[in-house]
């Protein structure tokens, strides 16, 4: 999920999320090439996205994430696993979802949604069992409840 979308338009969130309960995923804050931003805006895109989904679902945390344009590499792959244990998940077929959302906004969000997810079952299935089978760590909660701490963290590391 697009976290200022979330935000735009809580009641279709709430009905995607309403039918699809654990399979909602980060698709960070803004949508934007990932590769291009710093370690700390890489931060950002996926906590604050994070954060709404957790305050808009009763506490739910996220398990993966797609990154938008599938612009990923090693260090923005690290960054979501280590700092809020989420598992990149790649296509390896074009879903076609951006050319619904074009066509009719917001009306095909639930459809994108389960689209996108039965691409995620029938092709990911033992990256998402292996992922779920995982412990979650102190980080993600931390994260949730003082963001700014894990920045302060970073930077405190930087030589």
């Amino acid at each position: 999920m697009i976290g200022v979308n979330i935000l735009g338009y809580p009641e279709e969130f709430k009905m995607a999320f309403e039918d699809n309960q654990d399979d909602i995923a980060v698709h960070t804050w803004t949508h934007p090439y990932m590769t291009t931003k710093t370690d700390l805006e890489v931060v950002g895109e996926l906590g604050w996205t994070m954060e709404i989904i957790h305050n808009s679902t009763g506490g739910r945390l996220p398990k993966y994430w797609r990154p938008p344009y599938g612009d990923s590499d090693n260090r923005v792959s690290a960054i979501a696993k280590e700092v809020f244990g989420l598992t990149t998940v790649i296509w390896n077929q074009d879903t076609e979802d951006w050319s619904i959302v074009s066509l009719i906004p917001w009306a095909g969000l639930s459809f994108v949604l389960t689209v996108f997810l039965s691409n995620i079952r029938d092709t990911d299935r033992e990256a998402r069992e292996a992922a779920a089978a995982s412990p979650r760590d102190a980080t993600t909660t931390e994260t949730l409840a003082d963001p700014e701490k894990v920045l302060q963290s970073e930077k405190a590391a930087e030589p």
